[in-house]
């Protein structure tokens, strides 16, 4: 099987693929009801993606950034997310040569455009993709 990680596409088609990776029963997210909200999940970020490129290895490094730990008070919510995001990037395949700002960018204007929306769901969904997004950018 040939490394699809560095292909360039355009963020919706990547993010799509990578919802389809996570959809599939043998990654190892449990209950398989959980995988396939993170794959909708991923499937509407794409919808709300900027017209920019991005791979499966910018999505890799994003998402193991996102998954390692920062301060021993964390949240038991945030350890939860990390451990979310871990399994997101391993279903995205290798971080080698993988770029995390072209996720953060991608997360950053999804934010922007959920922003208008006044319903509570977008109005949280942009605030997670704009902590995610500034924290890949720290």
């Amino acid at each position: 099987m040939s490394d699809t990680s560095l292909v360039c596409t355009l963020a919706r088609e990547t993010l799509g693929v990578l919802g389809f990776h996570v959809s599939n029963k043998n990654n190892g997210i449990q209950p398989h009801e959980r995988a396939l909200e993170l794959a909708a999940e991923l499937l509407d970020l794409g919808g709300l993606a900027p017209e920019v490129y991005l791979t499966l290895a910018d999505c890799a490094a994003g998402f193991l950034q996102l998954s390692q730990p920062k301060a021993g008070d964390e949240s038991e919510e945030l350890r939860a997310r990390r451990t979310v995001c871990a399994q997101i990037s391993r279903c995205a395949g290798s971080p080698a040569h993988g770029n995390a700002l072209h996720l953060a960018l991608v997360l950053r204007e999804a934010a922007q455009r959920l922003f208008v929306h006044k319903d509570d769901r977008s109005r949280a969904f942009a605030a997670q993709c704009r902590r995610e997004a500034d924290e890949l950018d720290d």
